[in-house]
């Protein structure tokens, strides 16, 4: 047992970080009382040398790639309502944004807009039924149409969102051997 200097209670060792240069090998504060102290002088020094930081930041995101998406994973799959939320509230907020950046993509691809209508519009009739899994990989997961040639709205795959980017990145030679 140990007395905090800073809040003065008798606490387990446990409750102290542990230092090499103390008469007990530990720090003289507690843990709660010394963690604020450590997250302000974190804080200081990033804004002494925010450039440093984020290099430093960079640096570990490019060597620590799937820690950092099976952390965002995690969080997403623990936060997902909330960040439902936070989308909607910002559409909410926001529609001359939302709404002008899917006019500027409808005004840019009305081909492709009309091939989503009749698609959907074919699918709410039961006229093309989408499958419970993707078409190449076998994945349960939530799906979406590829369209091969957005002139024949009707002629789709359904895939994963792997094979769906997979499909966009290899093109026409990927679809030619899927077809």
């Amino acid at each position: 047992m140990k007395r905090c200097k800073d809040c003065g209670r008798l606490l387990p060792l446990s409750a102290f970080y542990e230092v090499k240069g103390g008469r007990d090998g530990y720090r003289n504060g507690c843990k709660e009382c010394r963690r604020p102290r450590g997250a302000q002088s974190a804080r200081l020094a990033r804004a002494a040398d925010p450039e440093k930081y984020r290099r430093q930041n960079n640096i570990w995101q490019r060597e620590n790639r799937e820690r950092r998406n099976e952390q965002a994973r995690k969080y997403r799959a623990r936060h997902r309502e909330e960040i439902n939320e936070r989308a909607r509230r910002y559409r909410a907020e926001h529609p001359e944004r939302t709404g002008a950046n899917n006019r500027r993509w409808e005004a840019k691809h009305p081909e492709r807009r009309r091939a989503h209508i009749l698609m959907n519009q074919a699918i709410k009739r039961g006229d093309l039924l989408r499958p419970e899994a993707c078409e190449l990989c076998g994945a349960n997961k939530r799906l979406s149409a590829h369209h091969g040639d957005y002139d024949k709205p009707l002629d789709v795959i359904f895939l994963c969102r792997l094979c769906h980017c997979a499909a966009h990145r290899m093109a026409k030679s990927f679809l030619a051997a899927v077809a």
